[in-house]
């Protein structure tokens, strides 16, 4: 009886800390993150022009501003900060799954929120992309919601 028990919280918890970490169909599809939009939700194309980092807790803090270029979702605005960070869940089965970091002179697709003047980006849908897509690229499904 106490070696099935056993068994059985192993079981139970390697599967929980396996899955812990593993992203929502929904928090990776464009389509639900619009339908469920607030009026804090932002969509919008940029470039980085400038990066400042620091260290809280171990955890890499990257406030980036970012000069816009094309709007989808939220109020535009010709300029706006990022906070991206790397390093958290140091020492669990998230650590790095959930980082998100730029580097000045990349394009990037944000989706987020906007809370307090600062936007805290959708990590698994907001995307690097060339110059040439952020002018160009084919962003039309973003416009029907």
């Amino acid at each position: 009886m106490r070696r099935r028990l056993a068994l059985t919280l192993c079981l139970v918890s390697f599967s929980s800390s396996t899955w812990a970490c593993e992203p929502s169909l929904e928090g990776a599809s464009m389509k639900w993150y619009l339908q469920k939009a607030t009026a804090d939700t932002v969509v919008f194309a940029a470039r980085v022009v400038s990066i400042e980092e620091h260290k809280e807790h171990g955890v890499l803090v990257q406030t980036a501003q970012l000069r816009t270029s094309r709007w989808w979702r939220g109020k535009q605005m010709p300029e706006v900060l990022v906070i991206g960070e790397k390093g958290r869940g140091a020492g669990t089965s998230c650590f790095g799954v959930f980082d998100f970091v730029m580097k000045e002179g990349e394009e990037w697709l944000i989706v987020g929120q906007m809370k307090d003047g600062k936007i805290s980006p959708a990590k698994f849908l907001s995307q690097l992309m060339s110059e040439k897509e952020a002018k160009t690229k084919s962003l039309s499904d973003l416009s029907k919601f």
